[in-house]
């Protein structure tokens, strides 16, 4: 097949936005033909040009009823896009391109396949209409998919495939001191990190007040925050810091680290998950893949992926002290919690590697595919 991979913003930015590229380097890998479309630059880019045919950029506003006009002209150029390419089906993991795709379809005939990596969140009326004309949907879990269907996607164009990770790149670090050196990260330090987005929902203020618990029994103990802080966040998030001893050795680093997330992960020797409400969670399986322990909040489907071997590490979401009694326990029992690290690889390779669930996306755009024009 052609395949178009429409991301607009193609950045470091979660979760749905590395299924995206996932998703692509997989099925390139299997001998489709791969063409990226974006508008702004991004470093993901680089990573997309490894093994897609032609990486192509467009102005893509969105749909405005203002500006019928403009929102024309960018669709016809999105379908001058397919039609070059020969596009056989599209696929994208921005949910903000929903309508502009419903509308490409209307125009082209090509259809498309939305991963649906967030649960649906209040829209306007007009964007529920949407989801009766877009050609599929795919969710992470079926508490996504099922906030979706209630908003309008039709059950028969909406399925669920778990996400899934490359145990190739996320894997255990040979030489831990080394990569910790290259990453500035103290040799002999006990390391707790954290990746991810900076919001309260993620738990980040629950694991800085874990954290000087965690320090006060822990002299070694030291905390990697690797991400971006929400736009509403950042002063809250300044204050918190602020508030931790200087002695607490807390490091906070770059947003574009995030490019390298495996590096960072394969240095640790605990990732923290404290989410409050998660709709996957890749970070966790990203973890797994490296073979280091995950201390997570026991919401949505984090008992099923860390299963029976990372069953006592879960706790509950938005409790602080059973936060850092499991972080003082895998930092003060290092061989329990190195085996524990080694299962969860092996479950991660066994379980959630990318074969069957690119199956599952491969198939759908098929039948999308054999669908075009109709």
């Amino acid at each position: 097949m052609r395949l178009l991979a429409l991301e607009p913003h193609p950045s470091y930015v979660g979760g749905s936005e590395t299924v995206a590229v996932s998703l692509s380097m997989e099925l390139a890998a299997r001998g489709h033909h791969l063409i990226l479309l974006h508008d702004s630059a991004g470093p993901m880019i680089e990573r997309y040009a490894r093994f897609c045919e032609r990486i192509i950029r467009r102005d893509l506003p969105g749909v405005s009823l203002r500006s019928p006009g403009q929102t024309l002209m960018a669709a016809n150029r999105v379908k001058q896009v397919l039609e070059e390419n020969r596009i056989d089906a599209a696929f994208s993991a921005n949910v903000g391109c929903l309508e502009s795709a419903a509308l490409v379809s209307w125009i082209s005939g090509v259809q498309f396949c939305f991963h649906l990596g967030l649960p649906f969140s209040p829209r306007s009326n007009r964007f529920r209409l949407t989801l009766r004309r877009t050609g599929f949907g795919v969710a992470p879990s079926e508490h996504t998919a099922a906030t979706w269907r209630r908003a309008g996607w039709a059950a028969d164009r909406l399925s669920v495939v778990p996400n899934w990770v490359d145990t190739r790149r996320f894997s255990p670090s040979m030489d831990r001191p080394a990569l910790r050196a290259r990453l500035g990260l103290p040799a002999d330090g006990k390391c707790i990190a954290f990746l991810g987005r900076f919001c309260p929902e993620k738990g980040v203020g629950d694991l800085l007040s874990a954290f000087g618990q965690v320090r006060a029994e822990v002299d070694a103990a030291t905390l990697v925050l690797v991400g971006e802080p929400a736009a509403h966040y950042h002063l809250e998030l300044n204050s918190q810091l602020s508030e931790l001893d200087a002695g607490c050795r807390a490091q906070t680093l770059c947003f574009a680290a995030t490019q390298y997330p495996e590096e960072y992960l394969a240095a640790s020797d605990i990732v923290c998950v404290p989410s409050w409400e998660e709709p996957f969670g890749l970070v966790v399986l990203e973890a797994m893949a490296c073979g280091v322990p995950v201390v997570a909040t026991s919401v949505g489907v984090f008992p099923h992926l860390l299963g029976p071997q990372g069953a006592k590490l879960l706790v509950p979401p938005r409790d602080s002290t059973a936060l850092a009694e499991r972080l003082v326990w895998c930092l003060c029992h290092p061989s329990e919690a190195k085996e524990i690290g080694a299962c969860l690889r092996r479950r991660a390779v066994e379980h959630f590697g990318p074969t069957k669930s690119v199956s599952a996306y491969e198939s759908v755009l098929q039948v999308l595919a054999s669908n075009k024009g109709g």
